[in-house]
């Protein structure tokens, strides 16, 4: 009775291990009814099961063997796909260095072309400088009027070059006084004012005796000019009077209008007055009488 029942239990076992293969089953049946003894048939089961369980394990090892080398492919793949990522940024960053170094370089070169520049701006700044204090001091001993504009130019210069303040605080205070004397030289290039020359007048006299000689001669010279532009006019205008009432022949008119006109070259208007009358004897003047 224990035999049948071991080897119903045996024969279960060995159906659940060959449960996979129905074929080699049916022929592992038959081969074990043939056998004889419960012993053989044991011996078989077990034999049939280790033989199995053997060639089960000899499978997994090569798919252990198969997984292995694949994931060692894999691994390898994988590794060189990352060592190829690798490389291809090396390579980016190797350009992305080049091309820096490039500009740095370039930065360099353009440095030290600017430090370059900036020297050169600065030795030329020195010497414009240099050149527009020069150009003050002559302005301050010139034995001439200078022009407004001209005066305004080399007061913009100066203080674009960083001239001493002080100077030109001294050039804003001359081209003033330059500015006030044409005006009041401006008077005799015109007919008199008398009310105009007597306001000049002393405008100019608030004005005297200020740090700069060329200007105070101008001014005082200018001062007696004024004063004397009335008796001047009346001058030219009494002269016409009588060229115009003389019987003298026109060339003697001119010859003598030429000798008196002399004495009005501090006089423009009067100058210009008697010139026009020497070209055409018969030209009328606007001149009035002034006392």
């Amino acid at each position: 009775m224990k035999k049948i029942v071991l080897i119903g239990f045996l024969s279960g076992l060995c159906l659940n291990v060959f449960s996979q293969d129905i074929d080699v089953f049916e022929d592992l049946e038959e081969s074990y009814e043939s056998l004889k003894t419960t012993e053989e048939k044991l011996d078989f089961i077990f034999d049939k099961i280790l033989n199995k369980q053997i060639s089960d394990y000899k499978k997994m090892e090569k798919e252990k063997i198969k997984w292995h080398e694949k994931y060692k492919d894999l691994k390898e793949e994988s590794s060189n796909k990352r060592l190829n990522e690798l490389e291809l940024e090396k390579i980016n960053f190797d350009s992305e260095i080049s091309n820096l170094r490039i500009k740095i370089e370039k930065q360099k070169k353009e440095i030290t072309e600017l430090k370059r520049n900036k020297t050169k701006n600065l030795e030329l700044q020195r010497f414009e400088k240099n050149r527009v204090e020069a150009e003050i001091k002559e302005i301050f001993n010139h034995t001439e009027l200078i022009s407004e504009d001209l005066l305004k130019i080399t007061k913009e210069r100066a203080s674009s070059y960083g001239i001493d303040k002080k100077v030109i605080f001294e050039l804003d205070a001359f081209i003033d006084l330059s500015k006030k004397v044409s005006q009041a030289q401006n008077l005799l290039t015109k007919e008199i004012n008398q009310l105009e020359v007597e306001r000049q007048v002393n405008a100019l006299n608030t004005i005297r005796n200020n740090k700069f000689d060329f200007l105070n001669i101008k001014i005082n010279s200018l001062i007696i000019l004024l004063e004397d532009y009335c008796n001047k006019s009346q001058d030219s205008f009494e002269m016409f009077e009588k060229v115009d009432s003389y019987g003298l022949s026109e060339e003697d008119l001119k010859d003598e209008l030429k000798k008196q006109r002399s004495k009005f070259t501090s006089f423009p208007f009067l100058f210009e007055e008697i010139t026009k009358k020497i070209k055409d004897i018969n030209y009328k003047s606007s001149l009035q009488e002034c006392y």
